[in-house]
């Protein structure tokens, strides 16, 4: 059985000394898994680094990111490996856009 994972504390810093951590927002749950991951090895910058950096971005970034389309390029073994694109669609209904007017007259 694995070791129950840690839990992000309110201010949202992830802890370093572990690889799981378990985070809740919002009255969401996520496990977080694979932190100690290089993502950057020449950098030094780990999976948690770049969670941490989107912790920190979000007040400001989620507003604008609610209820758009989203394609995501991932690497899941660090940014010099392989990778692949993941989309998410719209919530249906939902596009976007308004119709345009035209300054043409319709034809009958």
């Amino acid at each position: 059985m694995s070791p129950r994972p840690a839990t992000a504390p309110l201010a949202r810093l992830l802890p370093r000394e572990t690889n799981t951590v378990e985070a809740r927002i919002g009255g969401r749950s996520v496990t977080l898994t694979n932190l100690r991951k290089p993502f950057w090895p020449d950098e030094g910058l780990t999976k948690r680094d770049l969670l941490q950096y989107y912790f920190d971005l979000a007040p400001v970034l989620l507003p604008h990111l609610r209820d758009r389309a989203m394609v995501m390029k991932r690497y899941p073994n660090g940014a010099g490996g392989p990778f692949f694109f993941m989309k998410r669609a719209r919530p249906h209904g939902r596009t976007g856009s308004r119709p345009a007017r035209s300054s043409t007259p319709r034809r009958a």
